[in-house]
């Protein structure tokens, strides 16, 4: 669920910049093997929920040369906070840089079986 979210958001961020500045020419000319600096780092998302009295949620995603991970964190009305630490959800990425400070970014997406 939590992957989903955090890629819902970057492809939502990614489209409302394209269609915010019409056509983007792509300037490279091929793909470049991790991920850009500009994008790597911690992140995190505002506090939200759904409804008043259920918990707030956020996501954190951590985002390396070579991985994409997300945490979903969990603040319980009383205060108590927890965390849904998984493994990584993206391994071996590349990019490719679309212009306008805009990223296409693509790697091997991480599945398990219970």
């Amino acid at each position: 669920m939590h992957s989903k979210l955090v890629n819902g958001t970057l492809s939502l961020a990614i489209g409302l910049t394209i269609l915010g500045n019409g056509t983007i020419p792509v300037h490279a000319a091929s793909w470049h093997k991790g991920t850009p600096i500009s994008v790597q780092g911690k992140w995190k998302t505002n506090w939200h929920s759904e409804e008043k009295k259920m918990p707030q949620e956020r996501e954190l995603v951590t985002i390396t040369r070579k991985s994409f991970n997300s945490t979903d964190q969990e603040k319980q009305p009383d205060g108590n906070t927890t965390e849904d630490i998984a493994a990584p959800n993206a391994i071996g990425a590349s990019y490719k840089y679309l212009g306008n400070h805009t990223y296409q970014i693509k790697g091997k997406e991480l599945f398990f079986r219970y």
